[in-house]
């Protein structure tokens, strides 16, 4: 079954980063930051997810490394802040710009707003290790009994 929430690509990072600002950081010397993107996008998604799983309100996709919709544009703003921070070249051309900081606030808003309790859009494929037995089952059985 297809899931409603998507796993980032590296092009969903670079939605937020601007092309001439990567290439300027390859031209000067940093390592290819694109090789850097795969491991990044996968640390920031399992963040996104752990937040979300936390929530007692909230549960996940089964769907490895997926975020709901409404976390796409922030995990991949903070995925880009992840690869800024570890290019130096790269880190200093964007310190001059407040603007960043907007954005890491917001997403770091969001994954607050979560933990505080937000609800996220329920996955089409939910882990099956959250979901409680369903009544009548065999694992459900409820002994009536008294002693």
């Amino acid at each position: 079954m297809a899931s409603n929430w998507s796993i980032l690509t590296p092009g969903d990072v670079r939605a937020v980063l601007s092309d001439p600002m990567v290439d300027k950081a390859n031209s000067i010397g940093a390592s290819d930051v694109t090789t850097r993107l795969e491991s990044l996008i996968a640390m920031v998604s399992e963040r996104v997810r752990g937040v979300i799983r936390a929530s007692s309100r909230n549960t996940v996709s089964a769907t490895k490394g997926s975020v709901p919709p409404e976390s796409k544009q922030h995990a991949a703003v903070l995925v880009a802040r992840a690869l800024i921070n570890s290019v130096p070249t790269m880190a200093a051309a964007v310190e001059a710009s407040t603007e960043w900081s907007s954005y890491v606030g917001k997403a770091e808003s969001w994954l607050d707003a979560v933990k505080g309790g937000m609800r996220v859009t329920p996955p089409t494929d939910p882990e099956q290790s959250l979901i409680g037995p369903k009544f009548g089952s065999q694992f459900a059985h409820v002994d009536l009994t008294t002693d």
